[in-house]
Protein backbone atom coordinates (compact mmCIF):
# COMPACT_ATOMS: atom_id res chain seq x y z
CA UNK A 1 0.00 0.00 0.00
CA UNK A 2 2.74 2.54 1.13
CA UNK A 3 4.52 2.13 -2.59
CA UNK A 4 1.27 2.72 -4.44
CA UNK A 5 0.89 5.57 -2.20
CA UNK A 6 4.58 6.83 -2.96
CA UNK A 7 3.97 5.87 -6.96
CA UNK A 8 1.07 8.25 -6.83
CA UNK A 9 2.60 11.30 -5.29
CA UNK A 10 5.75 11.23 -7.17
CA UNK A 11 3.70 11.26 -9.87
CA UNK A 12 1.65 14.26 -8.58
CA UNK A 13 4.52 15.83 -8.05
CA UNK A 14 6.38 15.21 -11.45
CA UNK A 15 3.03 16.43 -13.06
CA UNK A 16 2.68 19.57 -11.36
CA UNK A 17 6.29 20.30 -11.65
CA UNK A 18 5.69 20.42 -14.98
CA UNK A 19 2.56 22.30 -15.35
CA UNK A 20 0.36 19.56 -15.99
CA UNK A 21 -2.93 18.26 -13.75
CA UNK A 22 -3.03 14.33 -13.56
CA UNK A 23 -5.91 12.89 -15.82
CA UNK A 24 -7.41 10.60 -14.10
CA UNK A 25 -7.88 12.93 -10.83
CA UNK A 26 -8.63 15.99 -12.05
CA UNK A 27 -10.94 15.67 -15.27
CA UNK A 28 -13.07 12.89 -16.61
CA UNK A 29 -11.99 11.95 -20.17
CA UNK A 30 -14.34 11.03 -22.95
CA UNK A 31 -13.84 8.00 -24.64
CA UNK A 32 -15.21 6.73 -28.14
CA UNK A 33 -14.58 3.37 -29.81
CA UNK A 34 -16.40 2.28 -32.62
CA UNK A 35 -17.80 -1.57 -32.91
CA UNK A 36 -18.57 -1.86 -36.52
CA UNK A 37 -15.75 -1.71 -39.99
CA UNK A 38 -16.55 1.66 -41.85
CA UNK A 39 -15.79 1.91 -45.42
CA UNK A 40 -13.97 5.16 -46.57
CA UNK A 41 -16.32 7.42 -49.74
CA UNK A 42 -16.02 6.04 -52.88
CA UNK A 43 -13.93 9.34 -54.06
CA UNK A 44 -10.73 10.23 -53.23
CA UNK A 45 -9.85 13.20 -50.12
CA UNK A 46 -13.64 12.98 -49.10
CA UNK A 47 -13.70 13.32 -45.45
CA UNK A 48 -15.26 10.47 -43.12
CA UNK A 49 -16.30 11.73 -39.73
CA UNK A 50 -15.74 8.43 -37.60
CA UNK A 51 -16.69 9.87 -34.29
CA UNK A 52 -17.93 13.50 -33.60
CA UNK A 53 -18.66 15.04 -30.44
CA UNK A 54 -18.49 18.17 -27.55
CA UNK A 55 -15.64 18.57 -25.52
CA UNK A 56 -15.69 21.04 -22.64
CA UNK A 57 -13.87 24.11 -21.86
CA UNK A 58 -10.20 23.57 -20.66
CA UNK A 59 -6.73 21.78 -21.25
CA UNK A 60 -7.40 18.99 -22.83
CA UNK A 61 -4.76 15.92 -24.21
CA UNK A 62 -6.18 14.16 -27.34
CA UNK A 63 -5.44 10.25 -28.14
CA UNK A 64 -6.59 8.64 -31.17
CA UNK A 65 -5.95 5.24 -33.17
CA UNK A 66 -7.18 3.74 -36.47
CA UNK A 67 -6.59 1.02 -38.21
CA UNK A 68 -7.26 1.04 -42.52
CA UNK A 69 -7.29 -1.78 -44.51
CA UNK A 70 -7.37 -2.17 -48.04
CA UNK A 71 -7.66 -5.72 -50.34
CA UNK A 72 -7.40 -2.95 -53.40
CA UNK A 73 -4.18 -1.42 -54.80
CA UNK A 74 -2.44 1.19 -52.72
CA UNK A 75 -3.84 4.04 -51.32
CA UNK A 76 -2.90 6.70 -48.74
CA UNK A 77 -5.29 6.65 -45.80
CA UNK A 78 -5.22 9.72 -43.73
CA UNK A 79 -6.85 10.32 -40.40
CA UNK A 80 -6.91 12.98 -37.46
CA UNK A 81 -8.35 15.38 -34.93
CA UNK A 82 -10.34 18.62 -35.74
CA UNK A 83 -11.52 20.82 -33.27
CA UNK A 84 -14.57 23.29 -34.60
CA UNK A 85 -13.21 22.01 -38.29
CA UNK A 86 -9.91 22.85 -38.22
CA UNK A 87 -7.22 19.84 -37.53
CA UNK A 88 -5.48 19.74 -34.64
CA UNK A 89 -3.40 16.45 -35.85
CA UNK A 90 -3.20 14.33 -38.87
CA UNK A 91 -0.90 11.47 -39.64
CA UNK A 92 -1.01 9.02 -42.55
CA UNK A 93 -0.32 5.46 -43.55
CA UNK A 94 -0.53 3.53 -47.25
CA UNK A 95 -2.38 0.54 -47.07
CA UNK A 96 -3.07 -2.04 -49.77
CA UNK A 97 -2.96 -5.76 -51.18
CA UNK A 98 -4.70 -7.27 -47.92
CA UNK A 99 -2.27 -5.10 -45.74
CA UNK A 100 -3.58 -2.88 -42.70
CA UNK A 101 -1.75 0.12 -40.66
CA UNK A 102 -2.61 1.55 -37.37
CA UNK A 103 -2.89 5.43 -37.95
CA UNK A 104 -2.66 7.03 -34.16
CA UNK A 105 -1.80 10.46 -32.83
CA UNK A 106 -1.60 12.38 -29.21
CA UNK A 107 -1.90 16.48 -29.53
CA UNK A 108 -3.28 18.98 -26.98
CA UNK A 109 -5.43 22.02 -27.35
CA UNK A 110 -7.14 24.90 -24.75
CA UNK A 111 -10.20 25.95 -25.11
CA UNK A 112 -11.94 28.42 -23.06
CA UNK A 113 -15.30 27.71 -24.57
CA UNK A 114 -16.79 23.79 -25.68
CA UNK A 115 -16.19 22.70 -28.89
CA UNK A 116 -16.95 20.15 -31.59
CA UNK A 117 -13.88 17.31 -31.88
CA UNK A 118 -13.63 14.76 -34.93
CA UNK A 119 -12.16 12.10 -35.57
CA UNK A 120 -11.93 12.30 -39.24
CA UNK A 121 -10.53 9.86 -41.85
CA UNK A 122 -10.10 9.52 -45.65
CA UNK A 123 -7.63 8.47 -48.48
CA UNK A 124 -6.01 9.25 -51.52
CA UNK A 125 -4.45 7.24 -54.25
CA UNK A 126 -6.27 7.39 -57.34
CA UNK A 127 -6.97 3.38 -58.04
CA UNK A 128 -10.48 3.30 -57.56
CA UNK A 129 -9.87 1.12 -54.27
CA UNK A 130 -12.17 1.65 -51.16
CA UNK A 131 -9.97 1.75 -47.90
CA UNK A 132 -12.13 0.52 -45.21
CA UNK A 133 -11.68 1.50 -41.30
CA UNK A 134 -11.46 -1.53 -39.07
CA UNK A 135 -13.76 -2.10 -35.63
CA UNK A 136 -12.64 0.00 -32.36
CA UNK A 137 -10.93 3.11 -33.85
CA UNK A 138 -11.45 5.06 -30.67
CA UNK A 139 -10.43 8.64 -29.14
CA UNK A 140 -9.93 9.85 -25.83
CA UNK A 141 -9.86 12.94 -24.32
CA UNK A 142 -7.78 13.59 -20.96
Amino acid sequence: MKRLTLCGSLLAIVGSAIGFTMPATAIPAIYRKTTDVISLPALDDVLLIVHQFTVPAGSRVINYSVTAANSGLIEYVRCGVRANGTFLSQHAAVVGGGYASTISGVTSYDSRVPYTLDLVCFHNGGYNSIPIIDRYAEVAVY
